[in-house]
Formats: structure tokens, sequence, C-alpha cells
């Protein structure tokens, strides 16, 4: 399997795809700011860079601005809010193989890795169909991985997709891309069908729908966050609070 480095500074979009591709077998890193990136970028030599666009801890245009590519690897692969999607389709992205927009589901982001990784794209899906029945709903990494295709269908590799992610391709198929982003073709499907899905999703879940938050996931949550904290994400932290208390003083003396 393809060696994975993810570069996320939002931590729920980071765990997500962390505890997905380590189930489908990825060998993959995360980091959720830039500062081990050149360590843990020469440590796993990736084969594929996943990295939020333009964060507050990371900037994925920058980066993969800057890696030096050998044959087209590592292929790249950022992730967008909508509003900034719009604004980057327009633009020339030599180092940018895919754009697609944050928060990505789990069938979109099995294409997109299938279509970069070139790896059979329907064993994959059919791999991730027997992990998904093994994922047991009271674990939180567990359910992360639910929550995000609970509305997606899988439609086949030659069906329209309905996505907002965009490819780059440069002349004659090469991977060095210097022509501007075409946009793929999306789903006709209205907005009442998304909605009778959605609707004979919940009917047919055993999640339950409770309004309030079961004391032992809240205590099992917390305990799997803390064994995955991040020395580096502590330290920004440390740094913004350390930046508010500083003003708070400036404040009251003027």
């Amino acid at each position: 399997m393809l060696r994975v480095l993810l570069v996320i500074d939002d931590y729920s979009e980071l765990l997500f795809l962390q505890t997905l591709l380590k189930k489908l077998g990825f060998d993959v890193d995360g980091i959720q700011s830039e500062r081990s990136f050149e360590e843990t970028y020469l440590t796993l030599n990736p084969e594929m860079l996943i990295a939020t666009a333009k964060g507050k801890r990371v900037n994925g245009l920058s980066l993969v601005e800057n890696i030096r590519r050998t044959r087209g690897y590592p292929k790249t692969l950022l992730l967008a809010p909508s509003p900034l999607l719009e604004r980057l389709k327009v633009l020339q992205l030599p180092n940018v193989d895919m754009l697609v927009e944050s928060p990505v589901g789990t069938m979109a982001l099995l294409r997109k890795i299938s279509q970069l990784g070139e790896i059979d794209e329907a064993a994959l899906v059919e791999k991730y169909r027997k992990l998904k029945a093994t994922l047991d709903p009271q674990s939180e990494l567990d359910l992360h991985i639910l929550n995000r295709d609970q509305v997606e269908t899988y439609r086949g590799p030659d069906e329209s997709l309905e996505e907002n992610a965009v490819t780059l391709k440069g002349p004659n198929g090469s991977d060095e891309v210097d022509t501007p982003i075409v946009k793929r073709a999306t789903s006709s499907m209205g907005d009442e069908e998304r909605k009778r899905r959605f609707a004979k999703f919940v009917n047919i879940s055993d999640k339950p729908q409770a309004t309030f938050f079961d004391k032992d996931r809240v205590q099992q949550f917390t305990k799997e966050i803390r064994q995955s904290e991040n020395p580096e994400e502590n330290a920004d932290l440390e740094e913004e609070r350390q930046a508010f208390v500083k003003a708070l003083f400036r404040k009251a003396k003027g």
C-alpha cells in the first residue's frame, strides 16, 4: 500500500483520515502543523501527500510548491472548504494533482486515492466495505469513520460523481501541471432526493439518536484524545495562551 503523509490542521479531519487509512492498510503518518514537516517527510518518504490547502497551522499550497517531486511523486491532494476551493479552481498550481472539498467523505476520498495512487478502485472500496462490517459504533474512532459516509453511495468508476473535486493534468497526461483546473462531472441528484436518502438512512440506522452524550462514551473519547495528544499542538496552544494573557495585560494597562 501507499505511504501517505497527512498534514492537516483540523484535528477531526486528521483523526478521520489517519484512522481510516491505517485500518485500510496504508503506511500513514500525520502531523497537525508544519513544525516537524521536513523531518517527518524525509523519514516517511511519502508517495502521497494530503494537506490542508490553507489553514491556521498548515499552508498546503506553500508546502507542495516547495517540495521536490521525482517522476511525479509524491502525488499531492489538497483539502479546502467550498469558498476557498472555488477560488483555487481558477489558478494554475503546478505541484497540485487534485483539489477536494473539505470535509471530505469516505467514498470520495477512496476514489481520489485510487486515481492518484493508481490503485484498483473497486478492490479498495470492497476492502472498505468489509472493514466497515467490523467497525464498532460505540467506539469514537470507528464512529468517526461511519459518520463520514452515512449519506454517500458508491456508483462505480464510470458513473457521474457527486463531488466538488477537480483533477489536474499537464500536457499529454503528464504529472507536471501547467493547464487550468478542470471541474469533474457532477451528479444531477436534486435536494429532495438527497433528503429522502438521508431520512432513509436515519430510519434504518441502529445508532442511538439521543440528544445527550453518554457518560461512558465521553470518558472513552477523552481517554483516546489524551493518548493521541500531539506535543507540537500543545506547544501551539501554549503560545496562543501566552499571547492572549499578554494582550489582556496590555488592555488593562491602557
